[in-house]
């Protein structure tokens, strides 16, 4: 998998102020993405939504100009992941649901499927349950049908 803002046309850099050292304030910047929240040492930090430039958003706690913590981004194709980020990336727990009716709960790493998580997809297979690794499947998950069978990989 590539980093999900990169796949979605939000290159999500980190963004210095040089009016803005401290404090609450809202901004628009002359590529047309905007932020509004608390800033420190010219940075995002704290609570804030970034609106990129292509409609995408993220409201969510950030720390030195990066994502952190819990958050929810909105790609401007209407997927949405709610769930922990570390360091700008998807890390921790968390929900990504796709514009095509996929869905992801489970673990991430840097972005990448990592531990236990659930695969729904209304529209072939009910649901895949493994233990991934880095953004890979361990191919000993179970994959239960819409009727309900179970499929057990080895």
């Amino acid at each position: 998998m590539k980093h999900f803002f990169k796949k979605n046309n939000l290159n999500f850099k980190k963004k210095k102020s040089k009016i803005y050292k401290k404090g609450f304030k809202e901004i628009s910047y002359k590529d047309g993405s905007k932020y509004k929240g608390y800033f420190r040492n010219g940075e995002f930090h704290g609570k804030g939504v970034y609106i990129f430039k292509n409609g995408g958003r993220h409201e969510g706690i950030f720390n030195k100009g990066l994502p952190e913590g819990y958050g929810i981004i909105i790609f401007s194709n209407g997927d949405r992941y709610e769930g922990e980020f570390h360091q700008g990336k998807f890390h921790g727990k968390g929900i990504w649901l796709l514009n095509n009716g996929l869905l992801y709960i489970g673990g991430f790493n840097k972005d990448k499927f990592h531990g236990k998580g659930i695969i729904f997809n209304s529209k072939t297979v009910r649901e895949y349950r493994d233990n991934f690794l880095n953004g890979k499947s361990s191919k000993k998950g179970v994959l239960i049908l819409k009727h309900g069978k179970e499929i057990y990989k080895k």
